[in-house]
């Protein structure tokens, strides 16, 4: 009698796909160790990590090896990889390698491989912040660390939860995040927009012109004119500055808008 087996594939094919045809396991070994011994690399334990977090996201971490126990490994990764490869210790090993590389600094740097690989037009950086509720205790390892988990949920209005702030800024084209960072829980929006403003016009130099940012009024400030200066960005100023209340005045009294739509018109001042 022949035994039969059913492994499912479901949306797993795509993602793993588009992980390999990326290259993103590659880009993650050339950047974190690889040893000689291991039976499962870093890159692959981060694509493993993927693959389980768009299917199995209510799961406790340590969980893997029974997510990928019916799945076709040979096809998400390669001959050989076993479900019980993706145990909790290679996983904390490899979050741990990632966490030493800087996981903002690894982010950034896949993310504009895939970028120049792709042809993304990276000529428009959409720039914004959003703060993310937390839950668990959260004690430093050390007096050295700078992050800081801070009570005060604003979007909720919930001051009993913990709260992050997530800088994120994407392309334009394709909305493809290309960089990342998490903030102290406290941060307001115009410190964290004036030093990524202030970080983008010292790389200026080294940077394909032209290359212009996009992001809210948070972004104007008395004290980052002089990075904005030299920085081509679009904005829409605070309404607390004198000129925009003149601006706005000077627009209304005139006759010659364009219309874009039914319910949208501009006026164009310089």
């Amino acid at each position: 009698m022949e035994s039969m087996s059913v492994e499912r594939l479901d949306h797993l094919g795509v993602v793993a796909s588009v992980i390999k045809d990326l290259g993103i396991i590659q880009m993650l070994d050339t950047r974190l160790h690889v040893h000689e011994q291991e039976e499962l690399t870093t890159g692959e334990a981060v694509a493993g990590m993927i693959l389980n977090g768009l299917g199995f996201s209510h799961r406790p971490l340590s969980l893997p090896p029974q997510f990928f126990a019916n799945a076709p490994l040979d096809l998400l990764f390669r001959p050989g990889v076993k479900a019980e490869m993706f145990n909790r210790f290679k996983l904390g090993r490899s979050l741990d390698e990632v966490h030493a590389y800087g996981c903002d600094l690894l982010f950034s740097e896949v993310a504009m491989a895939i970028c120049a690989q792709e042809g993304i037009d990276q000529r428009f950086h959409h720039l914004d912040t959003t703060r993310c509720s937390l839950t668990g205790d959260y004690v430093p390892e050390s007096d050295e660390q700078t992050m800081a988990i801070t009570h005060g949920y604003a979007k909720d209005h919930r001051p009993d939860l913990k709260q992050a702030v997530l800088e994120l800024m994407v392309s334009q084209d394709g909305g493809v995040p290309l960089l990342r960072k998490s903030w102290e829980g406290n941060a307001s929006d115009s410190t964290i927009l004036q030093e990524r403003a202030g970080a983008l016009w010292r790389s200026l130099p080294n940077s394909p012109r032209p290359r212009y940012l996009v992001a809210d009024c948070q972004l104007y400030d008395k004290d980052n004119a002089e990075h904005l200066k030299s920085l081509p960005f679009l904005t829409r100023l605070p309404h607390t500055l004198k000129v925009v209340g003149q601006v706005i005045a000077q627009a209304l009294a005139l006759d010659t808008w364009h219309n874009v739509d039914a319910q949208t018109r501009y006026q164009r001042l310089e």
